[in-house]
């Protein structure tokens, strides 16, 4: 159970018990007398115990150095696998220095997943956010209508009508009573008071003509007013060289 040493000690072993059992066999009787039998066997036992006792003693001690030896050999293997298998460790756990940098490495990539996990969360509301605008994007918000000229009337004339030919592009001191904002797509209009001095005071001398017949005063006519106010803006289609009052402006008198 030791291995090759033992193996050879045992077959050595037995060379020499071999080689040396006749000393312990008795001689042959018809060769000897008895008288020389007897004196033999008084010299000889003796030497031949003494020689049983020493081959056993010695091979108790090869015995007993085998299994030293093997036994130290297989401290010695069991030591050089536990440095081979795990080296680093070792090495590591006996350097005060690799073991910060290893704690180190730790709290990196423990860090290094928390960014991973924030960075996918970002992702994911960026991916979200872009989703919203384009959705917005595809919402058409309602078109103003686009103004493309501005016109300047008078008085409409007792059936409430503005007559085309009658238009000017700008407004004239005192004669200018309305102004209407053209959008060219279409034959309707916009119109309410040009609030300006001069038009006031021409208009506080007849409003029941310049006034009443395309607007609607919202509070009652005072005399110590100084301007006029467009509170709703009017509503005018073109028919035939006539702007037709399709809804009438509504005012108010202030102070």
């Amino acid at each position: 159970g030791f291995g090759d040493f033992t193996g050879n000690f045992v077959s050595n072993f037995r060379e020499a018990l071999s080689a040396n059992i006749s000393l312990l066999n008795p001689l042959p009787q018809e060769n000897i007398s008895k008288n020389n039998l007897e004196s033999n066997k008084d010299e000889e036992e003796p030497s031949n115990l003494w020689k049983y006792i020493l081959y056993t003693l010695l091979g108790l001690a090869l015995i007993a150095g085998a299994a030293y030896g093997s036994r130290e050999i297989y401290r010695i293997q069991n030591q050089k696998t536990k440095k081979t298998q795990n080296p680093v460790n070792k090495k590591a756990s006996s350097n005060p220095g690799s073991i910060l940098i290893n704690q180190k490495l730790e709290k990196l990539e423990k860090d290094n997943k928390q960014f991973k996990l924030e960075n996918e969360k970002l992702e994911s509301e960026l991916k979200k956010a872009k989703a919203e605008i384009k959705q917005l994007k595809q919402v058409k918000e309602p078109e103003t209508p686009k103004i493309e000229k501005l016109l300047f009337f008078a008085e409409a004339d007792w059936q409430g009508n503005f007559i085309a030919s009658n238009a000017t592009k700008m407004p004239k001191l005192g004669a200018s009573i309305y102004r209407f904002l053209l959008n060219s797509e279409s034959d309707e209009a916009t119109f309410e008071f040009y609030n300006m001095p001069s038009t006031f005071l021409s208009v506080m001398n007849n409003p029941g003509m310049k006034l009443f017949n395309v607007c609607i005063a919202d509070n009652d006519f005072n005399g110590n007013a100084n301007k006029i106010e467009t509170i709703k803006k009017g509503k005018v289609i073109l028919r035939k060289g006539k702007w037709l009052v399709a809804e009438k402006a509504l005012i108010r008198f202030s102070i």
